[in-house]
């Protein structure tokens, strides 16, 4: 039936997709609540049995949000690993997950793009709070002189290395090889941005703007992965730039707030700064992705983003 099927006698991407992202949604549940409450059995031991004080407890513990946001990320990168192996039979070099460090014979650099994607993340987030700081639309609660360095510094990398992985792995590197067969660029770059903008319907203070905001990111990394054909500047960029919007600068990350090195307010809401949704609900990172865009496209420019459709990179 071409409802399940393409003209080629292919599952449609769409039905892979959403019983990949069903799967991996269940198991994420499942994780979370066992996780959930094996957290509250030590915090009501340690409080007594008092069950608020072990949910003020769990809420304040930055060490809880790190050890349930890697759980959850392995469940996804586990869920996209065994489906792919399983029902697209391919190896997982093949969802751009190339060699790191090149071998003898092998032309892809996946540590440069790595460093590059790292470099990227940290910069253009930093220009966001700068240029705020700067027009007097936010201000630091600490002086710059005085950061606060704590361990909470270490527990946040952790987490948004596990966010990082965890949601390229699944957004680019999975969503976008599986639409491939679309044979369309444009279908695999705007339907994975959607279903990526999507997964962040839940978080507080979410709004048209942030959406749109988030959506652009999407494309920004998956014009990363077409580009490079491989995942690892969009995995190096989505560390960084949520790691520098919260635990350094002090933005509330996609509407949730960390414990950071500086500790920002703005000084009235407003569509520049984002508001109670953060640098990322603003017009201001909207002109610094369409500027990464940009960058991308230069420092890329002798590739052609037809190769990755066409299969003729080894992605």
């Amino acid at each position: 039936m071409k409802i399940f099927k393409n003209k080629y006698s292919e599952v449609r991407s769409g039905w892979k997709i959403s019983l990949t992202f069903i799967m991996m949604i269940a198991l994420t549940i499942i994780t979370s609540i066992i996780v959930g409450i094996v957290f509250m059995g030590i915090e009501m031991a340690k409080n007594g049995g008092d069950i608020n004080a072990a949910t003020l407890a769990i809420q304040s513990n930055q060490m809880h949000f790190v050890i349930m946001a890697i759980f959850q990320n392995i469940c996804v990168i586990g869920t996209v690993f065994v489906v792919w192996r399983i029902f697209e039979k391919k190896k997982i070099k093949y969802m751009g997950l190339t060699n790191i460090i090149p071998k003898e014979g092998f032309s892809q650099n996946g540590y440069k793009e790595l460093g590059v994607g790292l470099a990227l993340g940290a910069v253009t987030i930093t220009i966001v709070a700068v240029v705020l700081l700067l027009i007097g639309s936010i201000k630091l609660v600490n002086p710059i002189t005085s950061p606060r360095f704590s361990s909470n510094l270490i527990i946040g990398l952790l987490a948004f290395i596990a966010v990082g992985f965890g949601e390229e792995i699944f957004g680019r590197g999975y969503c976008m090889s599986v639409l491939k067969q679309t044979r369309n660029k444009w279908v695999v770059l705007i339907v994975s941005s959607i279903i990526f903008s999507a997964m962040h319907l839940a978080n507080a203070e979410i709004g048209v703007l942030p959406l749109i905001n988030i959506f652009l990111i999407g494309i920004a990394f998956g014009y990363m992965f077409m580009k490079s054909s491989n995942i690892w500047m969009p995995i190096g960029f989505h560390i960084t730039w949520n790691y520098f919007q919260g635990y350094i600068w002090g933005f509330q990350v996609s509407g949730n707030v960390v414990d950071g090195m500086y500790q920002l307010k703005t000084v009235e809401d407003s569509i520049l700064n984002g508001g109670a949704f953060g640098a990322e609900g603003g017009l201001m990172v909207t002109f610094v992705i369409l500027l990464t865009i940009g960058f991308v496209a230069m420092y890329y420019k002798d590739k052609n983003i037809d190769d990755f459709i066409n299969n003729k990179v080894e992605c």
